[in-house]
Formats: structure tokens, C-alpha cells, sequence
């Protein structure tokens, strides 16, 4: 397959997955996370968070280190 048909493949799999969320198995240790953050947010000790700028910012200081 050329490198376009790839392409065309992964986005036809991804709609057929988006299609039926609820099929795609969520592993245990991704809802222990979830359940702790949410915790954590519920009692108030999650912090404000980042802005985009910030996220936006650190993210490509990290890929410029790695280039």
C-alpha cells in the first residue's frame, strides 16, 4: 500500500471506531486513574490546571529538545 492508501486506511478504521465507542475495551488501570483524578478534582486538590499557552509552550520546548 502506498503511504496515501495507509492514510485513507487508518482514517477508515478510526470512523469505524468512533462509530461504536462503546465497543472499544477501556483497561481497568485507566479507570483506576480516572477515578483517582476525579477524587482528587471532587475534594479540590486538582489545581487550576494549565492554560493552552503553557501546555502549547512546554510541548514544543520537549520536541525541540528531541530533534
Amino acid at each position: 500500500m502506498s503511504p496515501d492508501e495507509q492514510l485513507d486506511y487508518i482514517q477508515a478504521l478510526w470512523r469505524r471506531m468512533l462509530a461504536h465507542p462503546e465497543t472499544i475495551p477501556v483497561p481497568d488501570w485507566h479507570r483506576q486513574i480516572i477515578g483517582e483524578r476525579l477524587a482528587e478534582y471532587r475534594a479540590g486538590k486538582a489545581g487550576a490546571g494549565r492554560s493552552w499557552e503553557e501546555v502549547r509552550r512546554d510541548l514544543q520546548a520537549e520536541l525541540s529538545r528531541r530533534l
